[in-house]
């Protein structure tokens, strides 16, 4: 049986860290560790977090009902202890407590492939996805203003065609959301250690980038990009490590 205890604002914030399109997810806990793969066909998120204490045994905790649980842990105060035991997820808090049966999870069931693709490219230092996207443009950014500016994005039309740009040598990078005839939205940050080609390179993705983005921490990451590649994204803290991978549409 695996049982984990932290404080209800902990749990939704590891629950609400890889954004809303992907429902359902597989925690992986360590010693004094947990982690996660989640991923779906526009995007995947990588992340571990250590815990010093709260770990008591482990194992596997599975949430197919992100829903339910998010209600209980927003109306619960102070720990809640989160057990799993074969088929169902047990929730306590104080003198309440929930039974949520389990199914199958959709996230983990690319997550083997996409495991693989991140180990082999974090092996060649982020340079190489797959066999043949070469990502030959790297920079540090803050992405905060991007993500705080969604919201605008979300208001136009959601057919508008949606683009991540970078120029290395002008230390850019762009989200650019438009359609013809129709409003558009330019937003761009300053970037750093910046690396890469001398022109502008450009990815086309759907409106699932946004949702992608969303689930970046506040703080610098490293981002690793080519011309018509997908998008990753590193953040990192002192006890933990995220890895966004979002999908071209090429």
């Amino acid at each position: 049986m695996t049982k984990v205890s932290l404080d209800s604002k902990e749990w939704l914030s590891l629950l609400s860290s890889f954004g809303t399109k992907i429902d359902d997810i597989e925690l992986t806990v360590s010693t004094n560790k947990i982690s996660y793969l989640v991923s779906d066909k526009t995007h995947a998120v990588r992340y571990y977090k250590t815990y010093a204490d709260g770990i008591t045994n482990t194992g596997k905790l599975v949430f197919t009902d992100l829903k339910n649980v998010k209600a209980f842990l927003s109306k619960s105060s102070g720990d809640v202890t989160i057990s799993q035991m074969r088929n169902k997820i047990v929730l306590q808090n104080g003198k309440k407590s929930m039974t949520i049966p389990v199914h199958s999870c959709n996230s983990s069931q690319l997550s083997q492939t996409i495991s693989k693709l991140l180990v082999d490219c974090e092996n060649t230092g982020w340079i190489l996805f797959g066999k043949k996207t070469n990502l030959d443009n790297h920079a540090d950014a803050n992405f905060s203003e991007l993500v705080n500016s969604l919201s605008v994005a979300k208001g136009l039309n959601k057919d508008s065609d949606y683009f991540i740009k970078f120029n290395a040598e002008e230390n850019e990078l762009a989200l650019q959301v438009k359609k013809t005839g129709d409003a558009s939205f330019l937003c761009y940050v300053n970037t750093e250690n910046s690396e890469g080609t001398n022109d502008t390179i450009t990815s086309s993705f759907g409106s699932w980038v946004l949702d992608a983005l969303s689930s970046l921490e506040h703080g610098t990451s490293r981002f690793h990009f080519g011309n018509s590649t997908p998008l990753l994204v590193r953040q990192e803290g002192d006890t933990w490590e995220k890895t966004i991978l979002i999908i071209d549409q090429e």
